[in-house]
Parts: structure tokens; sequence; C-alpha cells
């Protein structure tokens, strides 16, 4: 059999999807990569939440050349703007710069260096020079870049509900404002899903964006000794800061940057209670 006939043949049965960028997106060195520059100003949280909503985080920068490649393909589509956010903070770990992607921090290009011990600041980037600013993260809005993945074509998700590839379900942030956990799981059937669950840290970290800022609850209650999701899928992870108070207990995840020693865990709480948001997944088209 001929190379391009049996391409041809798996090209049937496995057919095969481009990723691309989505429309108006910069393709990054990467192919995967892609980079949305948005001129509309915002803080740097609300900066972050529009990333997230776009599938994607304010972008990280691993080395030279991919700060290089930012500041001439950003400077060459704006002329006007020459400040813009970028993923490094050090809201999400105090003390600590990191990446809202949560990818390495392993390079910087500060003006006057690497700055340490310093809480709830950001990184601005000079897209004429490269360089990096320390700026206060809620009191100046600057236009922003965002990293999003290149899409497949593979995944289809109702409006307001973002997608995850590492699952390949779908995910929505709800204001759970004066509800229970029992009321935001009713909410979340409603529109053919649950109570998120979680299954590994990479998907933790996904939800985790999605609630930035705030406690969320998740599908985990407890029957007894026994913890259960909302949607049936197996106990299979665990990611409670201590052990859990669990006797008609249910869990929420620390989205919250005040209680830092929380932050990213599960605490359990009464079911009766009610948290700032839930999450709800269903699946995918």
């Amino acid at each position: 059999m001929s190379r391009s006939l049996l391409i041809e043949l798996l090209a049937l049965v496995f057919p095969l999807t481009l990723a691309t960028c989505p429309k108006g997106a910069i393709e990054g060195l990467n192919p995967s990569d892609c980079y949305i520059f948005i001129a509309a100003p915002k803080n740097w949280n609300d900066a972050e939440s529009d990333c997230v909503s776009r599938q994607g985080h304010l972008t990280s920068i691993p080395d030279a050349f991919h700060n290089t490649f930012l500041k001439q393909e950003i400077s060459s589509i704006s002329s006007s703007v020459n400040e813009t956010w970028i993923g490094a903070n050090t809201i999400q770990t105090p003390d600590q710069w990191t990446w809202s992607d949560h990818t390495n921090f392993t390079y910087s290009n500060f003006l006057n260096g690497k700055t340490e011990n310093e809480t709830n600041v950001c990184a601005s980037f000079d897209t004429y020079t490269g360089k990096w600013s320390v700026e206060s993260c809620h009191d100046l809005s600057l236009s922003y870049i965002c990293k999003v993945n290149a899409e497949s074509g593979t995944n289809s998700c109702d409006a307001d509900y973002v997608y995850f590839p590492g699952t390949k379900y779908c995910y929505k942030a709800i204001d759970a404002s004066g509800k229970n956990f029992n009321q935001t799981e009713d909410e979340c059937a409603q529109e053919g899903g649950h109570l998120t669950s979680i299954h590994n840290e990479a998907e933790n970290t996904f939800v985790l964006a999605l609630i930035y800022g705030s406690n969320a609850w998740i599908g985990l209650y407890f029957d007894g000794l026994v913890g259960n999701w909302t949607d049936g899928t197996p106990n299979d992870y665990s990611n409670f800061f201590a052990s859990p108070s669990i006797f008609d207990k249910c869990a929420f995840l620390v989205g919250q940057h005040g209680i830092p020693d929380l932050y990213r865990f599960w605490v359990t709480d009464d079911c009766t209670k009610s948290e700032g948001l839930a999450v709800c997944k269903k699946s995918s088209a």
C-alpha cells in the first residue's frame, strides 16, 4: 500500500483537525499559541477574567525570544498603546512572582530588575522596549494581551461556558450569593450539568482560574463518611487543605487571595450556607 493511500485512509477513519487561531489573533512562535491584543483598558483582575472567558490567561513570557516577538507584534498593530498587562503577578502567591496560567516563572525583564517581597502588584509590558514595570493591579487600567490555545474545531460549549481540553468538558462560574449547595446544584442541572467534579490538579487549576478571587461551591458532598460528586463520577482525587469535617458537609474551592494558606485548596462547610460562586460542568457538544 502506498504512503499516500494510507494517509487518505487514515484521514477517513480519523478526521484531521488543523489548529487555527481565533479571528484577529496573532499566531505565536509555537503554532498552538495564539495572542489576542485587547486595546480597551481594564485593571489586571478584570483583564485576567476576560482572558479566562476567552479560554486563556493573560500571557506568560517564557524567554527573551517570546518577549521580543510580542514587542514586535503588538507594536506593529497598535502604535498608540505602549503599555499592556501581562500575566505576571504577586496576587496568587504573595511575595512571589507567578504567571496567572501557572507556568514556571523562569524569565523576567523588569526595567529595574526583578523585585521581591511585594504583594498585590502586577507587571505591565512596554511594547516599545519590551521592558516590564511593576504596577498596582487594582488602581491602573491598561490594554492587555491574552494567550489562548489554537482552536482545533473539536469542541463546542454553550454561551458563557468555557471549554477545558484536559477533560473535554464545559465549565461556567455562576453567582451563588444567597444560594446554598443544593440550590446551585439545581441551577447547574437546569442547564444540563452538575456542580463541577474535579479529578486532578490540572482541572483544579482550571476551575480556580474561573473563580478568580472568589470562593465557589464544587460538587463534592458527604453522606456520612462517604464523599460523593453530584455528577456521579468517582471520588478519585482530593485537594483538601486538612482533614475535612465531613458530616453533613459540602466542599468549596478557595479562590480568595486574602487567605493565602487556603488558596487553591478545598474546605468543607455547612451545605445550607452560601458561597460567592459555584461552578457548573457539563459535556461539550
